[in-house]
């Protein structure tokens, strides 16, 4: 399986990096001009990183190739999230400070307790 990795620089619009890496395999490369050919695009779970996909992508991948019958794929991107694995050590000192600093709001959609708040 290819791969290859990309990091995107914080901007005016986004003050993080964010990491995220592209596998197909050599094969797939006949598909990326194909409009009806797939390009997956994989988030993890919290307390995960991207290289958990690895695994699956290799099955997948697998199960393409043999199986005439499966859709076409491009390429699957791996986004990491900015406060999980490399990208939360390129973005330490950003994550340590407001408004990223004990902002768990995305972790936690109920209203919490208030002792559980602050």
């Amino acid at each position: 399986m290819l791969q290859r990795q990309f990091i995107l620089e914080p901007d005016m619009d986004y003050p993080l990096h964010i990491t995220a890496k592209q596998f197909w395999r050599a094969e797939l490369e006949a598909n990326w001009d194909d409009p009806d050919a797939f390009t997956l695009i994989l988030l993890h779970s919290t307390s995960f990183h991207k290289e958990t996909w690895e695994p699956t992508l290799q099955h997948l991948f697998d199960e393409c190739q043999s199986c005439p019958t499966t859709p076409k794929i491009k390429c699957a991107w791996v986004i990491e999230c900015p406060n999980h694995g490399e990208s939360a050590a390129l973005n330490d000192r950003a994550l340590q400070h407001p408004p990223f600093y004990r902002n768990c709001e995305y972790t936690f959609p109920v209203e919490l307790p208030c002792c559980l708040a602050r």
